[in-house]
């Protein structure tokens, strides 16, 4: 019984000590990829959040690693991956800020492979906030990505148009 109790406070220690060395790796790793994007490379940045993927999905910084992986496979023209990465984003953050824009990538390359599930997606970039367009034209919603683009949703009774660093990247109509 003695040597029970003793195996059982051995593994509570070794657990209680690890804990924190995961958690401060994947924050020292996320800042080194926020640090790479700063410095204009992108390529070491996905790295590190590439990285933090693998860590554990309980690490706060999983949704941005997430989502800045999709980015990077989407930049590099490697949809699988791409689609990969966003349709995840999608089925486990339906709450995020960046949810229209994960939607709208996803969108996009369906557009690109004629592929048929493109209403159940519009149905989440419509019913993503609840629009009220009473007494203005639009609505925005900006969000600053991990890998430090600008993105833009803007809603009109009809469609979203959604920018990245200002430019026009897709217009859905509803």
């Amino acid at each position: 019984m003695k040597k029970k109790i003793q195996l059982l406070f051995l593994v509570i220690s070794i657990i209680a000590v690890t804990m924190p060395i995961y958690a401060q790796e994947d924050a020292e790793l996320f800042l080194s990829a926020k640090q790479s994007i700063k410095a204009g490379e992108k390529d070491f940045a996905f790295i590190q959040f590439h990285s933090l993927l693998r860590l554990s999905t309980n690490s706060p910084y999983y949704q941005d690693a997430l989502f800045a992986t999709g980015e990077y496979y989407f930049a590099c023209a490697n949809y699988y991956d791409a689609y990969t990465s966003f349709s995840k984003f999608v089925e486990l953050y339906p709450q995020s800020e960046a949810l229209p824009f994960a939607v709208v990538y996803l969108l996009k390359m369906e557009q690109m492979q004629s592929q048929d599930s493109e209403y159940d997606l519009k149905k989440k970039v419509i019913t993503f906030k609840q629009l009220s367009l009473l007494f203005s034209e639009y609505k925005e919603y900006p969000y600053q990505s991990p890998m430090g683009l600008k993105y833009k949703a803007v809603y009109f009774i009809d469609r979203l148009e959604v920018y990245i660093n200002e430019e026009l990247f897709e217009t859905v109509y509803f």
